[in-house]
């Protein structure tokens, strides 16, 4: 049988089908604008022996201008490191009882701390987070992306920084200033503040101490 479709319904199943079209249209403009490389989840399955180091570490050290260097000593220090890392070999060492194991579902481990010398102080605080899902927010630091060949996408401070496979960023500032205890000493601080992507590593390289 053969349904005949009248000028009004002719006109309306037109005006639908132009509809549809539109909408796809306006959504695939949308996608196209949001997609940008390095922007979304992780779009492929790290294996499961595999995982990503990314590694977030302010140095401070500070270089006395004026004053005695008798009575100018640090400034401070910090304790402990909980964790370490060794580019050469891409050995990542966990110190104390681990509350997280490295099972699986683990994609990466994002490490964080700060280091003093000089007369800003002495000693090391650092600390490493498994991360089984991105976005993943540690501070001020969101890691968003993973890609296939280990390129990271984070953002810090709302800015967004793209790390290729063993890639730094460094950025260093100086302050001259008197040192908090003694105010005859004056000293220069040196404060730089570096991200490192180490990469995809097997995760049979890290270690618990």
């Amino acid at each position: 049988m053969t349904h005949q479709i009248f000028p009004g319904n002719r006109k309306r199943a037109a005006c639908a089908a132009a509809a549809t079209i539109l909408m796809m249209v306006a959504l695939l403009l949308a996608a196209g604008c949001s997609t940008v490389p390095g922007t979304q989840n992780t779009s492929f399955t790290l294996l499961q022996d595999k995982y990503v180091f990314v590694e977030h570490h302010t140095s401070i050290s500070g270089e006395l201008l004026s004053g005695d260097s008798g009575a100018c000593g640090p400034e401070r220090n910090l304790d402990f490191p909980s964790y370490s890392f060794e580019k050469k070999n891409g050995v990542l060492s966990l110190y104390g009882p681990s509350e997280t194991p490295v099972n699986e579902s683990v994609k990466m481990f994002y490490g964080d701390g700060v280091s003093l010398s000089g007369v800003a102080g002495y000693g090391a605080l650092t600390w490493a987070s498994p991360v089984y899902l991105l976005p993943h927010a540690d501070g001020n630091v969101t890691l968003e992306s993973i890609s296939g060949d280990g390129t990271v996408l984070l953002r810090y401070n709302q800015e967004r920084i793209l790390l290729n496979p063993k890639e730094s960023r460094e950025n260093t500032t100086r302050l001259t200033r008197s040192l908090d205890y003694n105010r005859s000493c004056i000293a220069e601080i040196i404060t730089s503040e570096s991200f490192y992507n180490a990469g995809i590593l097997d995760k049979g390289t890290i270690v618990t101490r």
